[in-house]
């Protein structure tokens, strides 16, 4: 209570666009804070599911027609390799040596042995390695093979930051507009009541 009055003293101070702009420029900053985790949050989650489309539309052409473009970047492009259960050997893709197979397989090893065990045909998911975030799909082409593809999380990190970004600058400039708005609209009123006022004193 004693805050609450403090503040409108702290106020009462300034003019009334003043106080204006102090109340709207805090509520502004009240809104982002809260907004942003939240917009992180869903960005978060629509990048993941956009990820995992992506990985399923590449594995089927890889599937379906042995498609697998190479990219000049080696850390914004899909990788593909197959699992044979009968010889317990993964084949590695042809723009990934046997020494850095060998170190993604823990990213998906827990998920390739559910599979196994499970008898599921497709299986979608998140790892890391050496703190980069992978995602992941491994599908059952046969019996007897399994295709295990992965991308680096650096394939979205660019896409979310810029959507991230924007989503900031609209909220920034939406605040600016409204906030220039409601000064304007404050501001004309003030000046008729200052007439008023001043006539007021004439007549005492």
């Amino acid at each position: 209570m004693l805050n609450k009055f403090s503040l409108q003293r702290q106020l009462s101070r300034f003019s009334l666009q003043k106080q204006l702009i102090i109340i709207f420029s805090l509520l502004a900053m009240l809104v982002i804070l809260i907004l942003v985790p939240l917009i992180n949050k869903n960005l978060n989650a629509l990048i993941d599911e956009e990820m995992f489309k992506t990985l399923d539309t590449s594995q089927s052409a890889y599937i379906d027609f042995d498609y697998s473009p190479i990219a000049k970047s080696s850390d914004k492009q899909i990788y593909h390799m197959t699992y044979d259960k009968n010889t317990n050997y993964l084949f590695p893709p042809s723009n990934l040596t046997r020494d850095k197979v060998l170190a993604l397989y823990p990213v998906f090893a827990d998920k390739l042995n559910e599979m196994l065990k499970g008898n599921k045909d497709k299986i979608q998911a998140k790892g890391t390695l050496d703190g980069d975030t992978l995602y992941f799909q491994i599908t059952k082409k046969d019996s007897a093979s399994y295709i295990i593809s992965l991308v680096y999380s650096d394939y979205s990190a660019s896409l979310i930051s810029s959507i991230r970004q924007q989503i900031i600058n609209i909220l920034y400039v939406s605040f600016a507009v409204i906030g220039a708005i409601i000064f304007i609209w404050v501001s004309g009123l003030i000046k008729p009541l200052k007439l008023i006022r001043n006539y007021i004193d004439t007549l005492i």
